[in-house]
């Protein structure tokens, strides 16, 4: 009973109609936009690796499928560096954290620069403890990994 009256006041009242569609709207927009601005780590790691020395490089696996993470100098807090990755890819996106400590929000997008080149200029978030220890969450092809490694 209580439905068929919504649904003739729906039919009848345009106000409340296009009242509704535009919440609807509003909620939908906001949803997106909180995507948009909290960009935390989305998809979780599938597996975890341990590269104590981006600069020198290391090798690692996202489902089957080898790639090459470095930096272009030693990593160290506050002063910017380049991530580079090589393997195949349509999407890569890269999160600085750390374990059981909130950082700053970051999230870099890796711009595709040759064949099977990736690269983003970053720069580690601000952290209220001096640890060395960080994570690089890395997301390829919507599938991600977490990289164990530390700042000099």
């Amino acid at each position: 009973m209580l439905k068929a009256y919504f649904v003739e006041l729906l039919k009848k009242n345009n106000k409340i109609r296009y009242g509704l569609i535009a919440l609807l709207s509003l909620v939908l927009v906001g949803v997106l936009a909180y995507d948009r601005l909290n960009k935390n780590e989305r998809i979780k790691a599938e597996n975890t690796f341990d590269c104590p020395d981006l600069d020198r490089g290391c090798q690692i696996e996202v489902r089957n499928l080898p790639y090459t993470i470095k930096t272009d100098t030693r990593v160290a807090a506050g002063v910017p560096f380049v991530l580079l990755v090589e393997g195949g890819g349509v999407e890569m996106h890269a999160l600085w954290k750390m374990k059981d400590v909130d950082v700053d929000p970051n999230f870099y997008r890796l711009e595709a620069d040759g064949l099977e080149r990736w690269k983003s200029k970053m720069t580690l978030p601000s952290s209220p403890q001096t640890r060395h220890d960080w994570v690089l969450h890395l997301e390829i092809n919507a599938r991600a990994v977490d990289i164990n490694t530390t700042t000099h």
